[in-house]
């Protein structure tokens, strides 16, 4: 969410810096800052909000049940 690129398009082959910051968390959820960078100028940036439950393996069962059958 609140992803911004800052050129239209960008070199193939050409060394970007990748940089995420945990700017919030509670409990399950976080909040990272992230900004892709050419050496000069951040040329995106995001933040990104992400879930990681208690118990992996238990929140995803239901989708590899579903997926096998």
């Amino acid at each position: 969410r609140n992803f911004v690129a800052r050129r239209r398009w960008l070199c193939i082959g050409a060394r970007f810096g990748v940089k995420a910051v945990l700017d919030y968390r509670d409990g399950e959820m976080g909040v990272f800052d992230c900004t892709v960078n050419d050496q000069q100028e951040i040329v995106v940036s995001a933040h990104l909000t992400v879930y990681q439950p208690k118990d992996a393996a238990a929140f995803l069962a239901p989708v590899a049940a579903k997926n096998s059958s």
